[in-house]
């Protein structure tokens, strides 16, 4: 009689790592599991040993872990052996474009790069694209360009995606104060406005100072206020700073014609000077009409001009008004005595009138 015996037989599946892989990650991604990286089907729930072959827990963070050799192991179960993979995991630096930020401008300010008014610390050599999308090469001119949003990208290195940040460019009106003038009023004159004044096209509602820094009302009173420089000034808004304008205000004194006078002659009198008839304290140099408008030298002669009104001008000059005084020349009849006379009588003649002795042609009403 025969003997027989019996084999059991058991397989036991052998344990996939995987397999071995070239992969790289950019060092701004977020963490991540490595297993997925894996070529081939890998079993889950191996272990993991970083490049210097301490064991790595993952997942893998760009930011902190080292680039290198990563193992991956599962463990056979006998009589199978472990399985191991590696991944060579490479790190590419992310490009940086800096931090969005904003940049306020002044309407007339000269133009401005851009790249440095970015947040952080941005990579350079990357483009610039306008509010409209068009390439733009990264300096802002005011008086020419768009405000709105400029956009700078960094491209990036495969795995990593471009790097861009947004800079929002605003342009705020300049103030304008005008420009610097001067101006000479009479000293006579009334109050005068002084913003119109200033040369340019002054913005209004700004505020003035006098010569002595003290707040002014920006009405110049020739009777009250000091000359000297004025200044304007405009409050800036935003990126612009104040806007001033100097004034500077001089006083021409006034020409003085004196005070009108009356002056009465006798027909018979001497030539008189008018100039020191008149009243006040007259300037010299002026020139004189009389009554008829014509002119005259200034000085009366009883014989030959004719009694009125004769008028004294002195010329103003800048900015003053031409001054004028008038004296009233009245001229009386010289009274007349007659000539000597000789009168014989004989001492037993009648009364005789002595008036009708006189030679020429006396006037009546006198006394003897």
């Amino acid at each position: 009689m025969g003997a027989s015996a019996t084999v059991t037989v058991s397989l036991a599946t052998a344990p996939d790592a995987g397999q071995n892989t070239v992969s790289s990650v950019c060092s701004n991604a977020p963490s991540f599991s490595l297993l997925p990286l894996l070529n081939g089907t890998p079993d889950a729930g191996g272990s993991w040993t970083d490049p210097n072959g301490l064991p790595f827990a993952g997942p893998f963070d760009p930011a902190v872990d080292a680039a290198g050799t990563y193992t991956y192991t599962v463990a056979g179960i006998s009589p199978c052996v472990d399985a191991s993979a590696t991944l060579d995991l490479s790190i590419v630096p992310a490009g940086n474009a800096g931090l969005d930020a904003s940049l306020a401008l002044c309407d007339g300010a000269p133009p401005t790069a851009l790249f440095t008014a970015l947040g952080g610390t941005p990579d350079a050599g990357g483009t610039w694209t306008d509010p409209n999308g068009n390439a733009h090469s990264g300096t802002f001119d005011p008086a020419s360009d768009p405000v709105g949003v400029y956009t700078y990208q960094i491209a990036g290195t495969a795995p990593c995606a471009d790097a861009q940040a947004a800079l929002t460019v605003s342009v705020d009106a300049a103030p304008d104060a005008g420009s610097d003038a001067a101006v000479s009023f009479c000293a006579n004159a009334g109050p005068q406005g002084l913003l119109a004044l200033l040369g340019g096209s002054p913005d209004g509602g700004g505020s003035w100072t006098d010569p002595n820094g003290n707040a002014h009302s920006g009405t110049f009173d020739p009777l009250v206020d000091p000359v000297g420089v004025y200044e304007y000034l405009v409050p800036g808004s935003g990126a612009c700073p104040d806007a001033t304008a100097e004034l500077t205000v001089s006083l021409v004194t006034p020409p003085d014609a004196g005070s009108d006078a009356v002056l009465d002659l006798c027909s018979d009198g001497a030539a008189t000077a008018l100039f020191g008839a008149l009243g006040g304290s007259p300037d010299a140099g002026g020139t004189w009409t009389d009554p008829n408008g014509n002119a005259h030298g200034g000085t009366f002669d009883p014989a030959s001009d004719p009694a009125g009104n004769y008028s004294y001008v002195v010329a103003g000059g800048l900015n003053c008004a031409d001054a004028q005084a008038t004296i009233t020349v009245n001229v009386s009849p010289a009274v007349n005595a007659g000539l000597d006379g000789v009168l014989a009588v004989c001492d037993d003649a009648a009364p005789t009138g002595l008036f009708a002795q006189l030679n020429g042609t006396p006037d009546a009403g006198g006394s003897w």
